[in-house]
């Protein structure tokens, strides 16, 4: 089971972006992630090297993403350094492997949308939404 919720989460912007009529908040739903839920980075980063066309779907939706608070990643511009920044705080993590900085990212990232999904079931506007 867990080893199916790691795939279903490195593949999540993939299949968001295949499939327009479903919420991305619906579709992280469906794996069975909770906020709660603890999946590593190294968890992650094995299956993004096993499905290394799934780094481009996550800077899809990075790319996509017009939304505060959100995390972002960007490939190297000049040099080998990928970035994952947090918007509006600026926090930011460099990494000089891409597998390793698109887990850091789905982590992160799928963390903040079941905190939104989290506040939205139980009747709580996010702070971030107040």
């Amino acid at each position: 089971m867990r080893a199916e919720m790691v795939g279903e989460l490195c593949s999540l912007a993939a299949r968001f972006q295949d499939q327009g009529e479903v919420s991305i908040v619906e579709m992280l739903a469906s794996t069975g992630y909770a906020i709660g839920d603890e999946i590593s980075d190294e968890e992650l980063e094995g299956y993004l090297r096993e499905h290394p066309e799934l780094v481009n779907a996550w800077l899809i939706e990075s790319k996509n993403t017009r939304e505060s608070p959100a995390w972002y990643i960007f490939p190297p511009k000049d040099g080998p350094e990928w970035v994952v920044s947090h918007y509006p705080d600026n926090s930011r993590q460099t990494f000089t492997d891409k597998f390793k900085a698109c887990a850091f990212y789905v982590r992160v990232y799928v963390k903040q949308l079941a905190s939104r999904q989290t506040a939205s079931y139980y009747g709580r506007v996010p702070k971030w939404k107040g």
